[in-house]
C-alpha cells in the first residue's frame, strides 16, 4: 500500500511538472513551425518522454490499487468456507485482466511500430548523404 502511494503522489508530481511542455501531438499545420524552432523541438522531445513516464505510472498505480483491494478482500474473506473458491476466481481474473492489458499493448506495439517518437530537423550531414554529395 505504502508503495501504491508512493507512485500515486510521484503521478500527481509528474502531473504537475509535464504540464508546462508539450508533445508530439500536434496538427500538420504546425509542423513547419514546430521544426523550424529547434527550442520548441526539444521542449516536445522532454514533453512526449514525461507522457510515457505518465502513462507507465498510472498502469502502476492502477494496479497497485487493484493488488490492494483484491489483498484487503482476501484478508477480510479468510475464514468464509468457500475463501478458497473465491480467492481462485479472484486470482485468475486478475491474471486474465492482465494478460489481455499486455497483450494488447504487444500486439499493437508489433502491427505499428513507431517510427519517429518525436519531430526532429534533419541535419546538414543526412541531407548531403541522401543527395549524394560530400560535404
Amino acid at each position: 500500500m505504502v508503495a501504491t502511494f508512493f507512485f500515486f503522489r510521484s503521478l500527481y508530481a509528474l502531473i504537475n511538472v509535464s504540464a508546462s511542455y508539450n508533445t508530439n501531438l500536434y496538427l500538420l499545420e504546425q509542423r513547419e513551425f514546430i521544426l523550424a524552432n529547434p527550442s520548441d523541438g526539444q521542449n516536445r522531445i522532454l514533453g512526449s518522454q514525461m507522457g510515457i513516464a505518465l502513462e507507465q505510472i498510472m498502469l502502476i498505480a492502477i494496479w497497485g490499487v487493484k493488488t490492494c483491494i483484491w489483498l484487503f478482500l482476501r484478508r477480510l474473506c479468510r475464514q468464509l468456507p468457500r475463501h478458497v473458491l473465491d480467492f481462485t476466481t479472484a486470482s485468475r481474473a486478475q491474471a486474465a485482466s492482465l494478460n489481455c492489458l499486455l497483450h494488447g499493448h504487444l500486439h499493437r506495439r508489433r502491427r505499428h511500430p513507431k517510427q519517429v517518437s518525436w519531430p526532429s530537423p534533419p541535419s546538414e550531414a543526412v541531407s548531403a548523404s541522401m543527395d549524394g554529395s560530400q560535404g
